[in-house]
């Protein structure tokens, strides 16, 4: 896995630290640096749960665009809101 702070690895480091979490990743669409992800993990193998995690997520945001598309959605469903 290529390694280096990512745009964004100040606040995933920050994240990271009040939450004593074992592994983050922070996604930012349109901030102030433009677009990034950072991801810092104690451990190789959270690796493998952020990838499946990743999947499931984009899946879910993948249906809810479509269904705001086709006029069925207009408050949040599964986390995701539109704006």
């Amino acid at each position: 896995m290529p390694q280096g702070a990512g745009e964004y690895a100040k606040e995933c480091g920050e994240v990271m630290e009040t939450t004593h979490a074992e592994c983050v990743v922070v996604i930012v669409v349109g901030g102030a640096r433009g677009n990034g992800f950072s991801m810092q993990t104690k451990s190789p193998q959270s690796a493998d749960f952020v990838i499946g995690t990743l999947r499931h997520v984009a899946n879910q945001i993948e249906a809810d665009v479509a269904e705001y598309n086709r006029g069925r959605m207009t408050t949040e469903i599964s986390g995701l809101k539109f704006h």
